[in-house]
């Protein structure tokens, strides 16, 4: 990432793995064989606060869903072993 800013996204992206991890949005499991998994992308806005700085905020949809769903983990936050 080349941005001025990159330093503040990554730490905006740690945040926010950290904060799905600890409300277990996820279980991670191996894929079964046959299974395609769904594709994922970080999307970024900038938020300049009353003082001028950068603000980054998080927010996601929690929702109970029935389906096994299947998603690669981000390269960026690849456990070394947990793969």
């Amino acid at each position: 990432m080349s941005d001025i800013d990159s330093g503040k996204w990554l730490e905006a992206m740690k945040s926010k793995m950290d904060s799905m991890s600890s409300n277990q949005a996820w279980t991670l499991v191996d894929r079964p064989k046959g299974v395609r998994p769904v594709g994922c992308k970080w999307v970024y806005k900038r938020n300049i606060g009353v003082d001028g700085e950068m603000d980054v905020k998080m927010a996601f949809l929690n929702g109970f869903i029935e389906e096994d769903i299947y998603m690669d983990q981000p390269e960026e936050f690849t456990v070394v072993g947990e793969e």
